[in-house]
């Protein structure tokens, strides 16, 4: 995973190492939440368009390159992702927008379009070892992480209210 230079908080912008902080940032609680800091130059001499354009995975995993897992983990062995985009003609002519689509993610495992994160969380939480995986979540998130979790035999624990 040597694309990743480590983590930043959404909210005060602190940067962190990638062995640092796991999900949140710590001076801010369950609010910080962290992104991903790629190594951009790193991945443009390895990735391109045209690598995408010839792989014929049609999943999220494609993209692989591109998410911050090690290149070896096993992946969620569902069809995530791919999923079919429509352009509504009457809507794009009422709004006079030629190029209006519709991304129908309602075919994913799931029905959602949160299945493409929930998947990604589930590889991570594997290579990390964690034993249960767990979400807060009172509809599609809940969904999406236990789906993705039961494919791999992976113990979730949604938490709803």
């Amino acid at each position: 995973m040597d694309h990743v230079l480590g983590f930043k908080c959404s909210l005060c912008g602190q940067e962190y190492g990638l062995s640092e902080v796991e999900y949140v940032c710590p001076k801010h609680g369950d609010m910080g939440n962290l992104d991903v800091v790629y190594d951009l130059n790193k991945i443009a001499r390895r990735w391109s368009r045209k690598k995408l354009s010839q792989d014929r995975d049609q999943s999220i995993w494609r993209y692989r390159p591109l998410l911050p897992l090690e290149p070896d983990s096993s992946v969620v062995p569902l069809q995530i992702g791919a999923t079919p985009l429509y352009r509504p003609q009457r809507l794009c002519d009422h709004l006079k927008l030629p190029n209006v689509y519709i991304k129908d993610d309602g075919r994913n495992p799931t029905g959602s379009f949160k299945d493409r994160a929930s998947s990604v969380a589930v590889v991570k939480a594997r290579e990390l070892g964690r034993q249960v995986i767990t979400t807060a979540s009172t509809g599609n998130a809940g969904a999406a992480l236990a789906g993705m979790a039961a494919a791999v035999g992976q113990p979730a624990v949604i938490l709803h209210r």
